[in-house]
């Protein structure tokens, strides 16, 4: 129940059914959930720092925001659309011994590279997502 959002306003619905029942001990109280941050704080990691966006069609873009200073960062086992994704940034190389600059990996496969940071699409019919 803590994860229901009301889409409108971001209020915590569990919150508010809770400040009606009057904050039951027996329920959590008034402290319930006030350090969970499951699903948003993955969200903003996702779609913001990583930049990953499904598209309509159901290709996707990377188009991380990530500060200029890091030399390397990797997101794995993100699913979509029943395919398994990697993005990851090497700025040298060293790090992950898998090549210089942006790769996305679907299934295991090299599907899309840079060597500079910054936006990349990946089609649908790219290994059939």
């Amino acid at each position: 129940m803590d994860e229901n959002i009301d889409p409108f306003t971001g209020e915590w619905l569990s919150r508010r059914i809770l400040e009606e029942w009057g904050w039951p001990e027996n329920k959590g109280g008034r402290e319930r959930g006030k350090d969970y941050n499951h699903s948003t704080f993955n969200d903003l990691i996702i779609t913001g720092l990583i930049g990953f966006r499904v598209r309509e069609d159901g290709s996707f873009e990377v188009n991380p925001l990530v500060p200029k200073e890091w030399e390397y960062f990797c997101l794995d086992c993100l699913y979509s659309h029943g395919k398994e994704i990697t993005i990851i940034y090497d700025k040298l190389g060293l790090q992950y011994n898998m090549g210089i600059g942006l790769a996305v990996y679907i299934d295991g496969i090299k599907v899309a590279c840079s060597e500079e940071l910054g936006r990349l699409v990946v089609l649908s019919n790219v290994n059939n997502i």
